[in-house]
């Protein structure tokens, strides 16, 4: 089982890139390198803590 806390953290990380992909794609306020580097990080941070958990 991988806890609450990784769930809670999941849901954050999709929120903040669900807002990411609104402010890239809807308000135009980030470009497309800003984006691409922010949801790799974000992937990377969960896919790191993911196999810390496992």
């Amino acid at each position: 089982m991988l806890g609450h806390q990784f769930i809670h953290l999941s849901d954050a990380i999709g929120g903040v890139m669900a807002i990411e992909y609104i402010g890239f794609q809807y308000i135009h306020y980030l470009s497309l390198t800003a984006f691409e580097l922010l949801s790799f990080g974000l992937a990377l941070a969960w896919i790191l803590v993911f196999f810390f958990k496992i």
